[in-house]
Order: structure tokens, then sequence, then C-alpha cells
């Protein structure tokens, strides 16, 4: 989830909380105190930590239950469907909004269906009524799950974000672009945000924001399109490759945990905080995996004390029958590699299956041995994708792609 997609959702929010305060603006309304000022400053605030808590609560499952559909390897390699389908139901709930479709979205009737009404109602009733700062926290707790399309749409929104996190930002981007239209209607009354000139405007533009949003949404499931371009162009002909690097919209890279060549145990996340430059190769290939570890080689001696410390290479063996550690730390010692830097990756069998299909790398067995996608992978220090590259990339262009990253 980039910086710019996070601000797109606080604007469509914002601009999309007209909504917020005609649906919502009756629980704000009640938390003024009359000639009261501290106090009513201080229960808006306890009521919208309470309704960020619940969106934030909301971001986290969307993002667990996204990041484990995306970790399977079969939905991983499905990941742009996914993203499309979540950015066609964000698109349609934004060309609603802009009345260019007609009917009720399926977002809010989903939204509905999950409505516990009879269960909540009680409690919405009793913090409402009571004058604590912990009632009104509650209050917005509760307000959060109201059966609002604009709160789910947004939810599938993270849940393409592939990792809690991002989507925990995504949520607290929306739920911040709530508070400034129903923080207006608890201070100054629901005129503030009923004015008959704006609401049409700003529910155009919402519409606008939301639209992009779903575009954007679809988009971010293609990180690994050119990849797959690659591995087709590989299955005709293995020294075929991409003549020029290919840059990535972010995502996070598929996580994986297999064995090195001391064998230890080694997943994507102990390289968090460094940059990682990626490839899969095997020992007993006498075609392109040399020319990649000659790269490989060439990045350890070029990158100079950022090696091992900022950037980690990692090399994945797509033959773990014959790759074992002891022979892939034989072949990285005959490559004069520097294994506090350059990690030779080996597992069982449907390990490397499962990595291989999640990174959309291209295996078959031909005539002359393992024919297999021959890039080179840039991930960055937040364990998203940035980059592919060829093997035929000249290394110093490598080396300043990643000391850009390190910037």
């Amino acid at each position: 989830m980039t910086t710019a997609e996070l601000l797109l959702i606080f604007a469509a929010s914002l601009t999309a909380s007209v909504h917020c305060a005609v649906m919502c603006g009756g629980f704000a309304l009640s938390l003024a105190r009359p000639g009261q000022a501290r106090a009513t400053f201080v229960r808006v605030l306890a009521y919208h930590a309470g309704k960020l808590f619940t969106y934030v609560f909301i971001g986290g499952v969307a993002g667990v239950v996204g990041g484990a559909l995306l970790s399977n390897p079969a939905i991983r390699a499905a990941q742009a469907a996914f993203a499309a389908l979540a950015g066609v139901i964000i698109v349609v709930v934004g060309l609603q909004t802009l009345g260019l479709l007609p009917g009720q979205n399926i977002v809010n009737r989903a939204a509905s269906w999950l409505w516990l009404g009879p269960f909540l109602g009680p409690f919405f009733k009793t913090f409402r009524e009571r004058r604590s700062l912990d009632g009104a926290f509650f209050l917005g707790l509760f307000n959060g799950f109201l059966p609002c399309g604009l709160v789910y749409t947004f939810a599938i929104a993270a849940a393409g974000a592939g990792s809690p996190g991002a989507a925990v930002l995504a949520m607290l981007a929306f739920g911040l672009g709530t508070v400034p239209m129903l923080a207006a209607v608890g201070w100054g009354g629901a005129a503030v945000a009923a004015k008959p000139s704006l609401r049409p405007l700003l529910a155009r533009l919402s519409g606008v924001l939301v639209v992009a949003l779903g575009t954007l949404t679809v988009l971010r499931g293609l990180p690994l399109i050119p990849t797959f371009a690659a591995a087709d162009h590989t299955a005709h002909s293995p020294m075929m490759t991409m003549d020029t690097p290919v840059d990535l919209e972010p995502a996070p890279a598929p996580p994986f945990t297999l064995t090195d060549q001391d064998g230890q145990a080694v997943s994507l996340h102990d390289y968090h905080g460094r940059i990682v430059v990626l490839d899969f190769i095997y020992t007993t290939c006498t075609t392109v995996c040399p020319r990649l570890t000659a790269t490989f080689r060439d990045l350890q001696d070029g990158l100079g004390s950022d090696f091992g410390k900022k950037v980690a290479l990692v090399s994945i063996t797509i033959d773990p029958a014959t790759d074992t550690p002891a022979v892939l730390k034989a072949f990285g010692e005959e490559w004069g590699a520097g294994f506090d830097g350059w990690a030779f990756l080996t597992g069982s069998a449907s390990e490397i299956e499962s990595v291989t299909a999640q990174y959309a790398v291209y295996v078959a067995n031909t005539d002359a041995g393992l024919a297999h996608t021959d890039t080179i992978l840039l991930i960055d220090q937040r364990g998203q994708l940035r980059s592919v590259f060829s093997m035929q990339t000249d290394p110093e262009t490598l080396i300043d792609q990643i000391r850009q990253l390190a910037r």
C-alpha cells in the first residue's frame, strides 16, 4: 500500500463523509454538552478513538484474510484476478455514488447481511445514554460496525493489500477521513454538514475518488505479470529474456521459509530491512545459471561494504533432489560466494514447487536439463517486489537500482 494510495483513501473518505454525517450525525450530536466546550471536545475525541479502533480491527481482519489467501500458491498465481474482482466491486460502488449505475450496491447488501442489529442494538442504547468517556468510546466502537457500504468497500481494498500491516493503514486512513465532518457535526450541529449546495458536489467528488481507488486496486494485482510474460517466453526458448528492466507496482513479495547451505532455516522475513536480489538456479545447469551466478558474483564485488549489511543475494535452487545444502555450499565456494551476504536455498520438492509457483517461475524438463525463467527479482527493505531484470542486465544497472532503493 503506497503513500499515494493511502492519501487517495483519505481523500475519498473525507469527501464521502457527508454520507457519514447523515447516517451517523445523530451519534455525534448526542456527544455535545451545551456550554461545556472542553467536555464536548473530549467526548468527541473518545468517540472517534472508538471508531478508529473498530476500523483498524476490520482492517486487521481483512489483511489477515487477504494475506492468507494470497499466501496460497494457487491463489497467489491468480492474484491479478483476485485484485481485479475487488477493484471492480469498488468501481461499481464509485459509479453508483456518481449516480451512473442504478440500485443498491452489492457491498451495502453484504454489509446489511453481516449486520448484527438485534445483538448490538442494546449496546448502542446503553452507551449513547452514558455520559462518561467510556460511553463515548464504546459508542464510537460499535458505531464502526454499522452496515455501511463505504466501510466494507474500503475493507475490500484493504484485503487486496495482501498484508495485515498495509490493510490496517488503509482502514486507518479511511477512518481519519471521516473525522472532520463528524467532528464538525458534534461541534456545530447538523447544519454544518448538511449544506444543500455542497452535498451533491462532494458526493460526485467522492465517487470519482472511489472509482480511482478501484482502478488502483486492479492495477496493484498485476506486479507479477512481467514475470509471467518472461516465463511464457522461457517456455518456448530458455534463452529468450527481457531486453530492459521492468519496474513493478510495489506489492508484497510472496513469503517463503527454506534451508540454506549450512542447513539453517531461512525465511524472507529474516531479510526485513535489507534489499534482496533473488534468482532461481540449479548447480548442474550449463546454460543460463552460470551467467546468473556470474552476475551475482559481480554484484557481490561491486556492492562493497553494502554487501551483506544493506543488500542480500539469494539464489534458490529449482532442483532440490540434487542440490542439498552441502552441494549448494560447495557450489557457492566454487564461485567465491561470501555466505554472510549470499545465501543458497533449497527445500523439499513441494516447498520449492510452492516458491516457484508463487514467484511465477517456469520450470520444465527438457533434453538439455531443466528449462526455467532466468529473471532476477529485486525486493526492497519492506519486502515489496520492485523490479524484474534479465540475466543479460549489466551488473552496474542492478547496482544503480539497488542504491536508489537504499536511498
